[in-house]
């Protein structure tokens, strides 16, 4: 049983406990006559609750699938490349004393930068808001967090003036800390190799380069 509906199930039964309780507790205060109002509203007012929980939970679903779907869609694919593109094109870069959308003003791939930083954003603003099944967005996309707090967050974070610094950083920090921590540690393992693989490269490059007569 999924944890959504499992939690959805003990607070409805917590409600029917309750609300039957108080209707235990009235009965012998109202006149018979009144009994079966009062009965048909206490039960209404469990369906009209149960109904809202169930449409609450289905839409936070939704709302989780759709970024899923959204990240991993073509369009999206490419601006991730990109955004990795702009993180290695500019990997010596002093991020303290310099803006990513100052050095990146000539370069193409900015638009992917831009757009891997919204995306996150809007993940920790609805994970924020309770607008997202915690759980499943965890599930589905902690080790892609990961990944992108290794190759673009923890870099260029260290500027105080990024505006979702602390937004991202509330996020990173509930998943690294939460069911899906070990798909965490892994996207972790993934950005840095990553790392090292561009370190790699500019060390060959710079080699190659001093190397040619």
């Amino acid at each position: 049983m999924d944890t959504w509906f499992r939690s959805l199930t003990l607070q409805l039964i917590g409600l029917v406990i309750i609300v039957l309780g108080a209707l235990y507790l009235l009965k012998s205060k109202v006149p018979e006559s009144a009994e079966g109002t009062l009965i048909g509203a206490g039960v209404g007012a469990v369906v009209s609750i149960a109904i809202f929980g169930i449409t609450k939970s289905q839409n936070k679903r939704g709302t989780t699938l759709d970024l899923f779907k959204e990240y991993y869609s073509a369009d999206f694919a490419l601006l991730r490349r990109r955004a990795e593109r702009f993180m290695i094109s500019h990997r010596d870069v002093d991020w303290v004393k310099n803006d990513p959308y100052d050095i990146g003003r000539r370069d193409e791939d900015l638009a992917g930068y831009g757009a891997v930083l919204r995306f996150w954003q809007r993940v920790a603003l609805l994970f924020t808001e309770d607008e997202l099944d915690r759980t499943l967005i965890q599930r589905l996309l902690a080790r892609e967090l990961a990944h992108w707090q290794v190759l673009v967050f923890e870099p260029v974070f260290v500027r105080k003036n990024i505006y979702v610094r602390e937004t991202i950083g509330r996020l990173t920090h509930a998943v690294a800390n939460g069911p899906a921590r070990e798909a965490f540690k892994a996207g972790v393992r993934d950005g840095e190799s990553m790392k090292r693989r561009m370190s790699s490269a500019a060390e060959l490059k710079t080699v190659v380069k001093s190397e040619r007569p």
